[in-house]
């Protein structure tokens, strides 16, 4: 779910971004806090859900993880650099703009691996 609404802020974002010249600055600055919020969240609740795995269950997910964590990583910063770009007194929306499409890169990459995981059996 925090996924789902960090991409719908992010989406709605660059949608703005593309379409409104200048680019509203409140209007950003809200979307990125939620956008930063979203993110947070989303970090918890994995934080929370890893704790609940097994070791066999962490083993035979290591590979997904690793690579997930890097998609997380990257995720993080480009949510730091768009937070960067919609501080500044002049926005350049063209700059917000791919941000957001970084952003949305990593998580299609991230949910088509949810969606891709296959149950273990036990």
């Amino acid at each position: 779910a925090y996924m789902q609404n960090l991409g719908a802020f992010t989406h709605a974002l660059r949608h703005q971004s593309e379409a409104v010249s200048p680019l509203d600055a409140a209007f950003a600055r809200s979307a990125v806090d939620e956008i930063k919020r979203s993110f947070d969240e989303m970090e918890k609740h994995h934080g929370e859900h890893m704790k609940t795995m097994s070791t066999e269950m962490r083993t035979h997910m290591e590979a997904m993880m690793k690579e997930m964590g890097m998609h997380r990583a990257m995720l993080k910063d480009s949510v730091g650099a768009l937070d960067r770009d919609v501080q500044s007194d002049h926005i350049d929306a063209k700059k917000v703009a791919a941000d957001c499409a970084v952003i949305l890169e990593h998580l299609d990459a991230m949910s088509k691996m949810h969606a891709d995981k296959k149950p273990m059996k036990m």
